[in-house]
C-alpha cells in the first residue's frame, strides 16, 4: 500500500472515513484510476441477501468468525455507481479458512479412532450448511515457519484428510472412518508439492508474518521490561515502530494497549501464552504472530480472490477461544481493494483507544520515514537482535 499512487491513496481515505462513503465515491465516478478500485461496506443500514449465505459458530472453543457484519455487506465501486438504474450481477462466494490447530485434528477422520462429541458437532455443521472451506492457513503456516513440516508424514495426513472431509456429504461424515479416493490423494499431492516449493525456496523471503513476530517481540519485551504505564508503553512501542520496524500495525497496537491496560480478558488470556517461567517462548509467540497473520490476512486474501462483480468472504474457523474472540473486538467496518492489496478500517483506531493523546502525533510525522526503512529493513537480522534483548531480560530475572 506504501506503494499504491497517492490519487488512489486520497480517495480511499476519503470513503473509508467518510460519514457518507457512498456520496463521497460519487464525487470520483470519472476518475479513471477511482475505477479500479472496490470498497466492502459493513456498518450501513442497508438490506442485503448477504444472511443468506454466511455461517458463524461457536461451541466448545470451535468457532467461525467472519471479521465484520458479513450479514450487512454493500459492495460499492464507481462502475456500480454509474450503472446503478441498470440491473448490476454481483457473485458473492463465502468460504471458510481451517485454522492449523483444527486441520491438526481433521486425520480422525480416516482412521478407526472416535471423535469426540464437539469436534463432531461442529464438523457437522458444516457439512448440514454445505460451506465451501480452505486450507490456506494450514498450507502457509506449516510451510513457512520455522518448524514446519519436521513430521512429513503427519503434514501429508493433514492434507489427505482435508480434501478427503471437503468431498465427503452429510450422510458420509455420520459412517466415519472414510477411505480417501484418488481424487483426495492428487489434491493432497498437489499441495505437498506447493507446501515443499515455500519451504525451500520462499521461507526466508516472507516478511509479514516475520513483521508481527519482531513486533510481538517488542511488545513482551515492553511488557517484562518495565512497570510503566499504559500509556508510556505504547509510546515505547510507538518509537519501536517508527525508527526500527517500519510498519505501523494499528491493530496490533491497539491489541498491545488492551494488553497493558488489562482492558479485556481475552486479550489478556491470548497473551498469556507467554509468562516469564514458559517453556519454548519463541517458538511460542511465533505461533502468536501466525495466528494474528490468520486474522489481519483475510482482508489481502478478499482482495486477491474478488473482483469487480465477484466478492470473496472468507471467515477463519478456529480451536482458540481466544483468538476467536480477539477477532470480535475491534471488527472490520470497512475494506477498500486496489491491485490485489486491501487498505482496512476497524471499528477502533488508536485515536479512539488512546483518547486522543499527543503521542499519535508521532504516527503521522514519521510516515514517511517508516517508508524508507520499510523499504530496506532487513527482518531477519531485527527479529534475531529482538530475540536476543527478549532473552537477556530473563537472565536478569
Amino acid at each position: 500500500m506504501y506503494k499504491w499512487p497517492d490519487e488512489i491513496k486520497q480517495i480511499i481515505g476519503e470513503v473509508l472515513f467518510s460519514q457518507d462513503p457512498i456520496f463521497c465515491l460519487e464525487k470520483h465516478v470519472n476518475i479513471p484510476l477511482a475505477q479500479n478500485i472496490t470498497f466492502l461496506l459493513f456498518d450501513g443500514n442497508q438490506t442485503t441477501n448477504f444472511k443468506n449465505i454466511v455461517y458463524e459458530y461457536c461451541n466448545a472453543k470451535y468457532s467461525i468468525v467472519a471479521l465484520g457484519n458479513y450479514n450487512n455487506t454493500a459492495v460499492v465501486n464507481t462502475t456500480i455507481l454509474s450503472e446503478r438504474n441498470d440491473t448490476v450481477s454481483l457473485e458473492i462466494a463465502y468460504c471458510i479458512d481451517i485454522d492449523s490447530n483444527i486441520a491438526s485434528m481433521l486425520p480422525k477422520i480416516i482412521k478407526d479412532k472416535p471423535l469426540d462429541n464437539d469436534l463432531f458437532s461442529f464438523l457437522e455443521f458444516i457439512k448440514t450448511n454445505n460451506l465451501n472451506l480452505n486450507l490456506l492457513p494450514y498450507l502457509l503456516e506449516d510451510s513457512l515457519n520455522s518448524t514446519g513440516m519436521g513430521n512429513e508424514a503427519s503434514v501429508y495426513e493433514c492434507l489427505l484428510s482435508f480434501f478427503t472431509f471437503k468431498r465427503l456429504s452429510l450422510t458420509e461424515l455420520n459412517s466415519l472412518p472414510m477411505t480417501p479416493d484418488t481424487e483426495d490423494y492428487l489434491f493432497a499431492d498437489n499441495a505437498w508439492s506447493q507446501m515443499k516449493h515455500s519451504r525451500f525456496h520462499e521461507r526466508n523471503e516472507e516478511k509479514r508474518v516475520r513483521c508481527i513476530y519482531c513486533f510481538l517481540l517488542k511488545v513482551y519485551s515492553i511488557k517484562f521490561q518495565n512497570k510503566k504505564s499504559p500509556e508510556k508503553k505504547i509510546l515505547e512501542l510507538i518509537n519501536f515502530i517508527n525508527t526500527e520496524l517500519g510498519v505501523y500495525l494499528e491493530a496490533g497496537m491497539i491489541l498491545a494497549y488492551w494488553l497493558y491496560s488489562g482492558a479485556h480478558e481475552c486479550v489478556i488470556q491470548f497473551f498469556q501464552k507467554i509468562q516469564l517461567k514458559s517453556k519454548n517462548k519463541l517458538k511460542n509467540i511465533e505461533g502468536m504472530a501466525w495466528d494474528l497473520f490468520h486474522l489481519w490476512d483475510i482482508p489481502t486474501e478478499m482482495a486477491i480472490l474478488s473482483t469487480q462483480y465477484k466478492i470473496m468472504l472468507p471467515a477463519l474457523a478456529t480451536h482458540d477461544d481466544a483468538l476467536a474472540k480477539i477477532s470480535k473486538l475491534n471488527p472490520i467496518t470497512r475494506i477498500a481493494f486496489y491491485s490485489n492489496e486491501a487498505q482496512v478500517k476497524y471499528k477502533f483506531s488508536l485515536e479512539d483507544v488512546l483518547d486522543d493523546s499527543p503521542m499519535l502525533n508521532s504516527i503521522s510525522d514519521y510516515q514517511s520515514q517508516r517508508e524508507q526503512i520499510c523499504e530496506t529493513i532487513n527482518l531477519l537480522n531485527l527479529s534475531t537482535q529482538l530475540e536476543q534483548q527478549f532473552i537477556e531480560l530473563f537472565d536478569i530475572h
